[in-house]
């Protein structure tokens, strides 16, 4: 087994001509092999994979998946060892992911002076019916959901 220090993913954009624009990384939580959320990585960092080559070999590999027919949205996820070493790859998901939509809701949320920190969570329902509904307008009662007026809370 891998001594890892952390999970992280680098997101990025193929577009149909073959551009890749690396959008973003967020540094992961799991439980066991279970994705658990993700937040947006520190400039710290980022400036230590830049150091270590990590953007140009994320690039290849996105041009690579371009090359084979591929472009839209692709998370690398990646990691970290406690010796500093970098794994780049350690898997690819050819979609958007969670921590994908997390970065994006992060880019607009910054803009309000706020961040964003996604976190999975599971629920169970007394009645065995999910109503969600009714666990919005709790949320919204108890000063749990973000507002504009107030940028803290679930979204």
């Amino acid at each position: 087994m891998l001594a890892k220090e952390l999970d992280f993913s680098c997101y990025v954009q193929i577009a149909p001509s073959g551009t890749v624009s690396i959008e973003g990384v967020q540094c992961m939580r799991n439980n066991g092999f279970n994705y658990s959320g993700s937040e947006s990585a520190e400039p710290a960092f980022l400036e230590q994979l830049d150091r270590q080559g990590y953007f140009p070999y994320i690039r290849g590999a996105a041009n690579a998946l371009w090359r084979d027919g591929y472009f839209g949205p692709v998370c690398f996820d990646s990691m970290k060892l406690a010796d500093g070493t970098l794994r780049h790859i350690v898997e690819i998901n050819a979609r958007m992911s969670m921590g994908f939509i997390n970065f994006q809701l992060d880019k607009k949320l910054r803009s309000m002076g706020a961040s964003s920190r996604l976190t999975v969570m599971s629920l169970a329902w007394e009645s065995g019916r999910c109503d969600y509904e009714r666990l919005i307008e709790q949320l919204d009662r108890e000063g749990l959901l973000f507002r504009k007026e107030r940028p803290f809370g679930i979204t």
